[in-house]
């Protein structure tokens, strides 16, 4: 057996689109166990099938979690899978049944004070009704004053207001 029959060289399958060196890497194992799976099982048999696949539950795990473990598998999911179109799959209410909402609710109302917005508001509606009263009352008061001041026949000369007549000054001064 010559020197060339002991070097092995493993590297991805042609085509392959590995983004970064593990991702190739575990193509390259995957590859691999494949391969020797199919040459043992060419050759020994179904005995060499169940040898194989216990030698590779063994390896395979630890290989993969070594792996795993120095991938950035969020970065590798953003980068990777579209979310948008994940959502647009997804069913709502599944997640709707299981958020609290009656919680959230309190908490929201709890947060932004809505006992203390309803009593400004309900106050300054208050005060509004009363301001416009007020309002509708003097001018009740003023239209009064002008048809009593026609039936007792004061008027107004030059801007002046007159004065009521002498004999009803003295009963309202009394």
């Amino acid at each position: 057996m010559s020197s060339s029959d002991d070097l092995v060289v493993l590297e991805p399958r042609p085509g392959s689109t590995a983004p970064n060196a593990i991702v190739g890497l575990s193509q390259i194992a995957a590859s691999t166990a494949f391969a020797v799976s199919g040459l043992l099982q060419s050759t020994l048999g179904a005995a060499a099938e169940r040898v194989v696949n216990a030698a590779l539950d063994a390896v395979v795990p630890p290989v993969v979690d070594a792996i795993i473990s120095r991938i950035n598998l969020t970065e590798v999911v953003l980068d990777n899978v579209d979310i948008d179109h994940l959502l647009a799959a997804a069913s709502m209410e599944p997640i709707i049944d299981r958020l609290p909402l009656v919680d959230l609710a309190n908490y929201i109302i709890d947060e932004i004070d809505l006992s203390k917005i309803i009593r400004q508001s309900s106050g300054g509606i208050a005060t509004d009704a009363v301001s416009s009263a007020r309002v509708q009352a003097v001018e009740v008061d003023t239209m009064l004053t002008s048809i009593v001041d026609k039936l007792l026949r004061r008027g107004q000369r030059d801007g002046q207001v007159l004065a009521p007549p002498a004999d009803s000054q003295r009963i309202s001064g009394a």
